[in-house]
């Protein structure tokens, strides 16, 4: 037989082709040796034709490797083949099935040089468009997608015309793509586009201002379209767009049809705040808050603020006062510096005083109440609604029969007058500086402060004025008005900067500015205080509070530095607080190495210092948790037992003391693997049963070399699981134990059922790989190798997990 030698020739045959039999013995009929002939190698050609069905059929069955192997065979057999064009389109798909982007539009681009107008030319564009599209380039796709638009063939046109809208889309010029929309909207026959161009219609009539036809376009859609993320979305668009004129009932009705729908979470969570608002836009405040307690918290991420708040304003005026004020409580811990902070805390402050008109006993909801205004004081005093705060509190007080409290905040109130709030703050000012010169005429520190500040407003040029700043500091902070003591001492270090002993009022006035957390001040005036005096005895401290302040400014990188200094100029004060915080920020920026670092270097430090604070147990956990899930795994055994020799948490004993027998599985320490897993199971007996734990537990047995309570085991998780994942881990253990009995034949058996009984992307794989081993270590070489085959073919890409 001649053999080919040639590449197309062995692919060809590969595929199905037939080798030509020469030289076969004559037969009676043959002819005479005159009319024999030599066979034309050329005629071993594969057919171009066949040959590139073939390519076609691996691209369908996603093999573009083959495909285009075959494919260069093809344009290097048939150079000028009636269907090089052909080829050379399926070569750029198998590159783009590869992921080869480039040589694809390379492709593409030899098919134009070469024809011109050939009749894959649009095809050939609508690929270009595709591939580019793929890659982000949307600008650079609009050419050859608006040639391929032209076609005459619809599911190119088609095609063509719905990545035009979304490149449109992405490149924010939606009335771009205006043809686009109308051709697609326009052609409804068997078009998987219409219904997405119909909203599209819909969106681009809106951003236009036509409204009408914006709601007919997304109603069309809602009622036709089969794709439910389009119904969703088109829900969304027509509840905003009746929202946004005032038409509750229809948008609620929209929004609950998104909700209906099986549309993609962030449609449901738009329609859910849209609900919210609809109904509480409505005055339906019990509906809006029965909305909100169902949805949440699947509210859109960047709207949560808005809908908890929303839903806390409902509950109050439904007339629910606890939900109210729990909600509140929500808002003002998750979002303390939302512009509506104010308003919840002033919330919390309305129910207070609409619980006492309800209250059965009065006096605990008067005590609330005073709390709550005295909460709303400290944190908002130049609220516009302070002046109401501060009425309320007193009257509260005064209510409750504390007469000393309240009869200075009453005589003050009155003092301001009723009209508190129309007054200018001069006017402000000067009522303050009064009262306190009256309080510091009897000899009181509060009699200070009003006289002071009268001093400073009516003379405010004077020479007296530095003095005046500084004993209205001085006074406020002898009364412990800090915020009034660093306003004084902060307007004289600013307006006076010659002022003698400057460097002792900056101390100063960083102290204050430290107990009213008022950091970026507090960062500024320890800056100027290191730079004026480097070294006195309060540097280490000044370190100390300006890591603090950058820290609380949100200046981690810079506040790192001052904590080193401050620990290592004076140990015996900072060392424990300024490696606490270094901890926390290599903790809060995920840094394992410099954590653990500081981790194992404070641990030393302390067993010096053993008063110091102890490390929190969540830092030893979360090390533990980090090296654990990392490579190489030693490492991590250390911190996850500090923990669990420390934790009373039974949560976290339980993760930590899973995560020690896990990583001790992971490294194969079969003995120490063993006896945390029987911990595990004794410390938490509703763990014990599950296959989760079993499984380990018995590999950990197998490994020790304990193959009866090993088999034991798998027989559980057999009976637990009689199908399914844990089944199938059931038989590979056990076939691991029959390997360990040194039965291979009957390890081959149950490895190569479970491989049947089971397709999964894991442990299929898994089980051909063991039945391959097994039946080699049988001797069955031939059921080995087609355990092998089969692993091959199916799972490629498996390699072998440690520890499986």
């Amino acid at each position: 037989m001649i053999q080919c030698g040639m590449r197309a020739c062995l692919a060809w045959m590969a595929l199905g082709g037939a080798a030509v039999p020469l030289g076969l013995p004559a037969q009676i009929s043959a002819p005479p040796p005159s009319e024999a002939r030599i066979v034309d190698l050329a005629d071993l050609v594969p057919a171009e034709r066949e040959m590139l069905d073939q390519a076609a059929a691996f691209l369908r069955a996603k093999d573009p490797s083959r495909a285009l192997l075959l494919l260069e065979d093809l344009l290097r057999v048939h150079p000028r083949g009636a269907l090089v064009e052909e080829a050379l389109y399926q070569t750029a798909l198998a590159y783009r099935q590869l992921g080869r982007p480039a040589e694809a539009l390379q492709t593409l681009r030899l098919r134009a040089e070469r024809f011109p107008r050939g009749d894959w030319g649009l095809p050939s564009r609508l690929l270009e468009g595709e591939i580019r599209a793929a890659e982000g380039q949307w600008k650079e796709a609009r050419p050859p997608l608006q040639e391929a638009a032209g076609s005459a063939t619809p599911a190119i046109s088609r095609r063509a015309h719905y990545l035009l809208i979304l490149a449109a889309e992405h490149l924010r010029d939606l009335p771009g793509a205006r043809a686009s929309i109308q051709a697609l909207a326009a052609d409804r026959k068997d078009n998987p586009h219409a219904d997405f161009a119909r909203l599209k219609q819909g969106v681009l009539a809106a951003s236009e201002g036509k409204l009408e036809e914006a709601a007919r376009a997304f109603q069309d859609v809602l009622a036709k379209a089969p794709n439910s993320a389009l119904r969703a979305e088109a829900a969304v668009r027509a509840g905003t767009l009746a929202q946004s004129r005032s038409q509750w009932p229809e948008a609620v009705a929209n929004y609950e049809a998104a909700r209906r729908t099986e549309a993609p979470a962030f449609w449901k969570q738009l329609a859910h705040l849209g609900l919210v608002q609809s109904h509480f836009a409505a005055g339906d405040y019990a509906r809006a808050w029965d909305i909100y307690r169902s949805a949440r918290p699947d509210f859109p991420p960047a709207s949560r603020a808005q809908a908890v708040f929303l839903a806390a304003e409902s509950a109050r005026l439904a007339g629910k006062a606890a939900e109210a004020l729990e909600t509140y409580d929500v808002f003002l811990k998750e979002f303390p510096k939302d512009a509506q902070a104010e308003s919840a805390l002033w919330g919390r402050v309305l129910v207070r005083r609409e619980s006492v008109a309800a209250a059965q006993d009065p006096v605990p909801a008067r005590r609330a109440l005073a709390g709550e205004a005295a909460r709303f004081l400290a944190q908002y005093p130049r609220s516009p609604r302070r002046f109401q705060a501060g009425l309320l509190r007193a009257e509260a007080l005064d209510d409750l029969g504390d007469v000393k409290t309240s009869a200075p905040m009453l005589a003050a109130l009155t003092a301001e007058g009723e009209g508190m709030a129309s007054l200018k703050p001069e006017a402000r000012a000067a009522l303050l500086l009064r009262a306190g010169r009256a309080a510091y005429a009897a000899g009181t520190p509060d009699a200070a402060r009003p006289v002071l500040a009268r001093l400073l407003a009516e003379h405010s040029r004077s020479p007296l004025t530095p003095d005046a700043l500084w004993l209205d500091g001085a006074a406020a902070l002898a009364a412990q008005a800090y915020a009034e003591a660093f306003t004084a001492w902060n307007r004289l270090l600013a307006e006076y900067p010659g002022r003698p002993r400057r460097e002792s009022l900056l101390w100063q006035t960083a102290l204050l500015a430290a107990r009213l957390e008022r950091f970026p001040d507090l960062a500024r005036l320890l800056q100027e205080f290191l730079k004026v005096q480097p070294q006195s005895p309060h540097t280490a401290e000044a370190h100390h509070l300006l890591g603090s302040a950058l820290l609380r400014t949100g200046d981690e990188q810079a506040s790192r530095p001052h904590w080193e200094i401050a620990r290592t100029l004076d140990p015996a004060r900072y060392y424990a607080p300024a490696t606490q915080q270094l901890i926390r920020l290599a903790l809060q920026r995920q840094d394992t190495a410099a954590l653990r670092t500081l981790v194992d270097d404070y641990d030393a430090w302390r067993v010096k210092n053993p008063r110091a604070p102890a490390i929190a147990l969540e830092v030893y956990e979360w090390l533990g948790q980090q090296l654990a899930g990392s490579r190489p795994l030693d490492g991590a055994e250390r911190y996850l037992r500090l923990v669990l020799a420390a934790s009373k948490d039974r949560a976290q004993r339980q993760r930590v003391q899973l995560r020690l027998a896990q990583l001790l599985s992971a490294l194969q320490n079969h003995g120490a693997a063993l006896r945390e897993w029987s911990a595990y199971r004794i410390n938490f007996p509703e763990e014990a049963n599950r296959s989760t734990v079993l499984e380990p537990l018995a590999r950990a047995h197998l490994g020790a070399g304990q193959i009866d309570p090993a088999a034991a085991l798998a027989e559980q998780i057999l009976r637990q699981n009689p199908e399914g994942e844990f089944n199938a881990r059931g038989r590979i253990l056990l076939g691991d134990i029959a390997l360990a009995r040194r039965q291979p034949a009957e390890a081959a058996k149950i490895f190569s059922a479970t491989a049947l009984l089971i397709d999964d992307p894991v442990l299929t794989p898994r089980a051909l790989a063991r039945a391959e081993r097994a039946h080699r270590l049988a001797g069955q070489a031939r059921e080995a190798d087609a355990a092998l085959l089969e692993l091959n073919k199916r799972f490629p890409d498996y390699r072998p997990d440690p520890g499986s």
